[in-house]
């Protein structure tokens, strides 16, 4: 019978295992955190041919129109007057003064508006027991507003009560006045208290 020697079996272990696996890179070094109360790091410069960025628009508002106004209307003065001085001239509180002299009231004050063109005078009047008003609207002498409810003197004329009033219209000056008796008394009454104290001041020839 063969005998065979035994044959010493040599296995390479480090030749068969698998490669160590490859080492990895380093993560890229970002610079630290400012501390608090450090100074901010400076923005980075627009790049060379880059467009600006756009600056917000601030929305401007229009500014508002004036209010507009007439200017003073070219009227000659009334022939109408009081101790003399036209009604288109005569200040309201002379003109209250006037019918307080004359005991057609005790106020001596004046009220009124202005509005496209004309101003209005009034003031309440009494005698007794009869009580009323006057009122009055002529050019006023400086700009007015162009939006205003008063009347021109032509509104004012037909507006008359002709039971309670007595009204003169100058059409040449372009002004209205009249006495309205709303207590006590009528339109005659009106026209005696108004020519107390206003006269028509003819031309001289």
């Amino acid at each position: 019978m063969l005998e065979l020697s035994p044959v010493p079996l040599l296995i390479v272990i480090g030749a068969c295992a698998s490669p160590p696996p490859p080492e990895a890179s380093p993560a890229p070094h970002s610079p630290p955190a400012p501390a608090s109360g450090d100074a901010p790091a400076p923005a980075s410069p627009t790049p060379s041919g880059a467009a600006p960025a756009a600056s917000a628009s601030v929305p401007t508002t229009a500014p508002s129109a004036a209010p507009a106004e007439v200017p003073p209307l070219s009227k000659p003065n009334s022939v109408w007057s009081v101790g003399g001085v036209s009604l288109s001239e005569i200040d309201a509180l002379g003109l209250a003064g006037a019918f307080k002299k004359a005991k057609l009231t005790d106020s001596g004050s004046a009220g009124g508006s202005m509005g496209k063109g004309y101003e209005s005078v009034g003031f309440p009047l009494a005698k007794g027991k009869a009580k009323g008003r006057f009122y009055m609207v002529r050019p006023a002498k400086g700009p007015t507003p162009a939006e205003s409810s008063l009347g021109s003197p032509e509104v004012a004329l037909g507006m008359k009560d002709k039971d309670k009033a007595f009204g003169v219209h100058d059409a040449t000056a372009d002004l209205y006045f009249e006495i309205r008796i709303d207590e006590g008394g009528k339109a005659s009454d009106a026209q005696q208290w108004l020519n107390a104290v206003i006269r028509e001041q003819k031309p001289k020839k």
